[in-house]
């Protein structure tokens, strides 16, 4: 529905019968959903989406409880759980009360600030896990006098790491860290979906309208390293394109689009002379990456840039601009849901909400349309490249960062079954605990 200001419906669940009609204000129901019995509903797409049983892997396809919805729908997620309630400390919040969900666990309790703890869900359709609980441990805040958390790492049964730990710990130099020995760990590397970084322009907007003024900001721009700002854990490297190494279509890199080097706001520019805004939900590092990544608009094209984040403006305000088609640029990382180039490419068009549209989203969801229905594995990999290339040329977005995904952990050595799904799907759900393993009885300390 138009009124609840979704970014993503479209992409997600536009291609089902009845879902432009509801996008449009036409409709208040989703015609191409039918309930069968009370555990079947039947789906009709407008015409086929070769990628749609992927589509409903993500989280905005869930089919959610009635009551559920009707106890916490009106709440905004950004405003009433991010924010306000959140820097309250209230934990009387309607969602986090009634989650629900289809996974291998359920939430046992939740408490903000401390941390939760999930119990084997005796519904899963894969039967329930054989470990008794999963207690998470909020690590980043004060304990209830105030002072920060001194937990030991040896507490836990899987610690996050980031390489060089993870290296310390498999050369046998882990007691460097913390002035305790690691040696109890053993160091597990998790291959997830590779992920894209990249900087997306509302090109309903002016100046971004402009086809050779975001060609010139995209030449302007010098890729910075990803090590020296974000993730320091994570071996990345500037993007050359939005489809990233390891990932299906990844091989055509960006070519020069410097644009018209003569290009300069002041003939598109709303008054030619206010600054391009950026507007962020809050980050230190963000704010102090994106002022010299952009430093090059400035000093090459005479464009000032003005950073807000979460101090300048509220959460409700930053998704207000995105419900209204008013904000102008976002940073964005998507870690693909699914294997396929649409899970990234797809979401271009409607990056900035449906009341930002223009002819080049037009375009471009028209072309997406186009490739949505190849069922030729070979020949729709080649039109998405195609896709990709057309949207680096008109300068759409500025890929960043590309990262390979590789994520470490510490686990102790008589933990089985751990994995960490690439795509989709509960990391703990084939875990069992060894607890003849010689190291059991020494090394799982209790809290």
């Amino acid at each position: 529905l138009p009124a609840n200001g979704s970014v993503r419906a479209a992409d997600v669940l536009g291609g089902i019968r009845g879902a432009k009609a509801m996008l449009s204000g036409d409709a208040i129901s989703l015609s191409g959903v039918e309930i069968i019995d009370e555990s079947t509903l039947r789906v009709s797409l407008v015409r086929p989406q070769v990628y749609f049983l992927d589509l409903l892997t993500d989280p905005l396809a869930s089919v959610l409880s009635r009551a559920n919805v009707e106890n916490w729908g009106t709440r905004s997620w950004a405003g009433g759980i991010l924010g306000d309630a959140h820097e309250s400390g209230s934990n009387d919040l309607g969602f986090d009360a009634l989650p629900v969900g289809t996974g291998p666990f359920r939430i046992a309790s939740f408490a903000w600030d401390v941390g939760a703890t999930l119990v084997p869900n005796e519904h899963h359709w894969e039967g329930a896990p054989e470990i008794d609980s999963v207690e998470y441990e909020n690590l980043y805040v004060s304990d209830a006098s105030g002072a920060p958390r001194q937990p030991r790492v040896a507490e836990f049964d899987f610690f996050p790491a980031d390489r060089q730990m993870a290296e310390s710990v498999t050369s046998g130099n882990a007691g460097i860290w913390d002035g305790e020995s690691l040696d109890i760990f053993g160091a597990f590397v998790n291959e997830v979906a590779p992920r894209v970084s990249f900087l997306a322009f509302n090109t309903a907007l002016p100046p971004y309208d402009d086809v050779d003024f975001r060609r010139a900001l995209t030449g302007s721009t010098t890729l910075i390293p990803a090590e020296s700002w974000l993730w320091l854990e994570f071996p990345s490297e500037p993007a050359k394109g939005l489809l990233p190494p390891g990932f299906p279509g990844h091989g055509g890199e960006a070519s020069d689009r410097k644009g018209d080097a003569e290009s300069r706001p002041g003939h598109t520019a709303r008054d030619g002379s206010e600054p391009l805004r950026f507007v962020s939900r809050g980050d230190d590092v963000l704010r102090e990456w994106f002022m010299e990544y952009t430093s090059s608009w400035t000093s090459e094209l005479g464009v000032d840039v003005e950073f807000l984040d979460i101090g300048d403006v509220s959460f409700g305000t930053f998704d207000a601009h995105l419900r209204d088609g008013t904000l102008e640029m976002r940073f964005v990382t998507v870690q693909p849901r699914f294997p396929d180039p649409h899970a990234i490419l797809g979401m271009i068009p409607g990056l900035f909400g449906p009341n930002a549209e223009s002819g080049e989203t037009r375009e471009l969801a028209a072309m997406l349309d186009d490739v949505a229905t190849e069922q030729d594995r070979a020949a729709r990999i080649a039109k998405y490249q195609e896709i990709e290339r057309h949207v680096l040329d008109r300068a759409l977005v500025i890929p960043v960062f590309w990262d390979d995904g590789t994520v470490y952990e510490l686990v102790k050595p008589y933990i089985r079954g751990y994995t960490r799904p690439a795509y989709h799907g509960s990391r703990y759900a084939k875990v069992t605990v060894d607890t003849t393993h010689r190291g059991y009885a020494s090394d799982r300390l209790t809290r």
